[in-house]
């Protein structure tokens, strides 16, 4: 009688030291520390998919340890010392070719059953299954133990599926937002030029330049963007977008950080087409001009039109001598080794040896400016 308690004693000890030990997993709810910096990512799409996934990929995780505990647990009777047969154990050790038998003569424990790893694999897949209501039966709480546990796991299940795998279609409905948005765009476009009967030339210059623009800013408004940051913050940016024009000009070399802040609030970036008229002879627009060696306004003596698809660095004249009346320095070096591809004050284009980059202009503060 001695003998057959402390072998009750040690399976009950076993099987309550494998629960908690199993349990040992909620140290894993330390993740909840790192969660609360993936909120800088929540904004991606697959992103926030793929962590769903691994939650409930988790949570099953979990569960399919406790079901192995109560199961281990269960799986012997206590009183009378025998195997149960209604354990779903028991039924996994018979399927698998691997019964519990009692070793009388020698340890006088019980050995046998699965092994674990047939084990966990049987508990995870009965997990899932339930989380995921399928249930296919052929894994099945037979015991009260079993029973309670399986219909605690039914509950959690109902709501994680519900909340988790409820939000796929938003997801994916939020990573082809900008894609819909664009073919929004195009059928709208194109229901436009058929009601109006828009030439096909100028028709498929339209859709091209619709399609070039996306493909560069995605459908976002980067003046909206702009607006959005604080001034120190947007000028961080504009020197950003127009780092390109700063760092390849001689005449901006020697600009201090503010002098370049200031200049580039001012730019404005125009994305033109081939063949668009950028600016009209005989008007006063002017693409090319010698301004701080003229006094009067100049008028260009030619039209200029675009080639290529093309994105042109625009700041207006007068916000321009603003800045360079503020910052003396920096201006006397700017008149200096500023150079012109073309003088469009002139009636004959003067081609200059050295090209400053096609696409700065400097624009002055008309009414009529384009």
């Amino acid at each position: 009688m001695l003998a057959l308690r402390a072998v009750r004693l040690h399976i009950r000890y076993k099987g309550i030291s494998s629960l908690f030990s199993s349990l040992k997993v909620v140290r894993l709810l330390r993740l909840g520390r790192v969660a609360r910096k993936l909120d800088h990512y929540i904004e991606y799409g697959a992103a926030v998919l793929v962590l769903l996934v691994c939650v409930f990929g988790l949570a099953a995780h979990w569960l399919a340890c406790i079901w192995y505990s109560i199961g281990d647990y269960e799986v012997i009777d206590e009183e009378t010392n025998i195997v149960r047969m209604d354990s779903w154990l028991y039924i996994l050790a018979e399927t698998v070719g691997t019964p519990y038998r009692f070793n009388a003569s020698g340890s006088g424990k019980w050995e046998g059953g699965p092994n674990k790893h047939s084990v966990y694999i049987t508990s995870l897949y009965f997990t899932m299954t339930s989380l995921t209501s399928i249930g296919f039966g052929n894994i099945a709480p037979t015991t009260d133990g079993e029973k309670i546990f399986a219909v605690a796991m039914m509950m959690i299940g109902s709501l994680l599926y519900a909340t988790i795998f409820g939000n796929v279609t938003t997801i994916f409905q939020q990573m082809y937002a900008n894609t819909n948005r664009y073919h929004e765009m195009l059928n709208s476009v194109r229901d436009f030029l058929k009601l109006y009967q828009v030439p096909k030339g100028l028709s498929e210059r339209v859709m091209d330049y619709i399609a070039s623009t996306w493909s560069m800013s995605r459908g976002i408004d980067t003046e909206k963007v702009l607006q959005i940051c604080p001034k120190d913050m947007r000028a961080d940016i504009c020197v950003h977008l127009n780092r390109k024009v700063f760092k390849e000009h001689p005449a901006f070399r020697l600009a201090s950080d503010g002098c370049l802040r200031a200049l580039a609030m001012e730019f404005q970036t125009i994305h033109c087409a081939p063949g668009d008229l950028i600016y009209h002879a005989g008007k006063g627009d002017v693409f090319g001009d010698v301004f701080w060696k003229e006094v009067t306004l100049a008028q260009a003596c030619a039209n200029v039109r675009a080639l290529t698809y093309c994105d042109l660095h625009v700041i207006k004249r007068d916000a321009l001598q603003k800045v360079l009346e503020f910052y003396t320095a920096f201006s006397n070096h700017f008149s200096r080794n500023l150079l012109l591809t073309y003088n469009l004050r002139k009636r004959l284009q003067e081609k200059i040896a050295k090209p400053l980059f096609d696409s700065l202009m400097y624009v002055p503060q008309l009414n009529n400016t384009y």
